[in-house]
C-alpha cells in the first residue's frame, strides 16, 4: 500500500511535476485559477480528494452530535476518516483488478 498525505506546498510541486497523460488530480476554474479540489492522499494509482474527506468529516460529526457523543479532536477524527477513505480506495482498486 502506498499512501502519502501532502501539505499544500508539496501538492503544488507535485502538480507542477506531474507526467503528461495522467488525469488531472485537481480541478481549477480555467480563467480565474480558483482551486476547487485537491488531493488529500494518493493510493497506488488512485487518489482521495480533499472534498471527499471534508464531506465525510461533516457526515461523521453530524452523526456524533445526533448520538450525543463526544467529538474527538479534529486532527484525530480527520486521520481516522482519511484512513477509512484510503482503505475504501484500496478495496475498490482490488475489486477493479479482480473484475468485480
Amino acid at each position: 500500500m502506498i499512501c502519502k498525505v501532502f501539505s499544500r506546498a508539496s501538492l503544488l510541486l507535485l502538480f507542477a511535476a506531474a507526467a503528461p497523460g495522467v488525469h488531472a488530480q485537481t480541478r481549477e476554474a480555467s480563467s480565474s485559477g480558483v482551486l476547487l479540489d485537491r488531493v488529500a492522499a494518493t493510493v497506488n494509482e488512485g487518489v482521495v480528494l480533499q472534498s471527499e474527506l471534508d464531506e465525510q468529516m461533516i457526515v461523521i460529526a453530524q452523526r456524533l452530535r445526533e448520538q450525543k457523543l463526544e467529538m474527538p479532536p479534529q486532527n484525530v477524527l480527520q486521520k481516522q476518516v482519511l484512513d477509512r477513505l484510503v482503505l475504501q480506495e484500496l478495496q475498490m482498486q482490488r475489486a477493479d483488478r479482480a473484475g468485480i
